[in-house]
């Protein structure tokens, strides 16, 4: 019944007016609801002529056929005619001045008992359904976060020891051409590998290949001539590892079967 506006009454000249309590009423049943708002006003006429009450229009929404519905009340047209006794108007004004006044009082009083707390626009209890469901929420997705975390850490920890890592710690050395950071990162590597001698020599052994050993023999002849920076061919060294890789994959199968384009370098 809340939603069902009050009626604004039409002020008339010489006309004072009392509109009296609203009445709000909510009807439920286990298959409906309906509601109902009752709304009055007395006139007093001050003044003897004729007088014409405008027709009101009233309006509300219906929310089950999802429509608006208008009502007129008719017009009225009240004929006032001259009053002997003036005294009585004063003091039934006075009365009803004194009656509005209590009306609007108690009315005041109803609206604000009526007013519920609301936090955020929410009631009270919506609002504390809607604070539990976010704290259930936030509790399961901080334990969810700290499991993604931890299973994170772990899998950092993991490849930060893995020869993967290393091996990109040392592709990433080759581009500074410094002879101790390459050869020590190089090392880290190859130390990971699964060969009998951590040497480059032994990598070269275990798969065999041309290109590799021709940048053996640069490298040496670098470090032999005391050279300030080394240089070495990523490309080499990348087809190296996936060579040793695809040998370690498959320790079983004929180098007869493997494509000679695919040993070649």
């Amino acid at each position: 019944a809340e939603l069902i506006h009050p009626i604004v009454w039409d002020s008339l000249p010489n006309v004072s007016m009392y509109p009296t309590r609203s009445n709000i009423e909510n009807i439920k049943s286990e298959t409906a609801i309906s509601a109902k708002r009752t709304e009055g006003v007395r006139y007093l006429f001050e003044k003897e002529g004729t007088y014409i009450i405008p027709e009101k229009e009233i309006t509300w929404w219906n929310p089950v056929q999802n429509r608006l519905y208008k009502k007129t009340l008719s017009g009225l047209t009240i004929e006032v005619k001259p009053n002997p006794d003036l005294g009585m108007i004063t003091s039934m004004k006075d009365s009803l001045d004194s009656l509005n006044q209590k009306i609007q009082k108690e009315q005041t009083q109803v609206e604000e008992e009526k007013k519920e707390l609301t936090i955020l626009g929410l009631s009270l209890r919506d609002f504390l359904i809607v604070a539990v469901a976010v704290i259930v929420l936030l509790v399961y997705l901080i334990k969810y976060l700290k499991k993604v975390y931890s299973r994170y850490k772990e899998k950092k920890a993991k490849f930060l020891k893995s020869e993967p890592y290393y091996f990109m710690k040392f592709l990433k050395s080759i581009s500074s051409q410094k002879t101790g950071k390459i050869l020590n990162n190089m090392y880290q590597w190859i130390d990971k590998l699964e060969l009998e001698q951590p040497t480059i020599h032994s990598l070269n052994d275990f798969i065999q290949s041309k290109s590799l050993t021709k940048e053996i023999k640069a490298i040496e002849s670098q470090l032999e001539a005391n050279k300030k920076e080394l240089v070495l061919n990523k490309k080499i060294w990348i087809k190296s590892r996936k060579k040793y890789l695809y040998k370690v994959a498959h320790p079983h199968v004929s180098e007869d079967w493997i494509n000679p384009q695919t040993l070649a370098n």
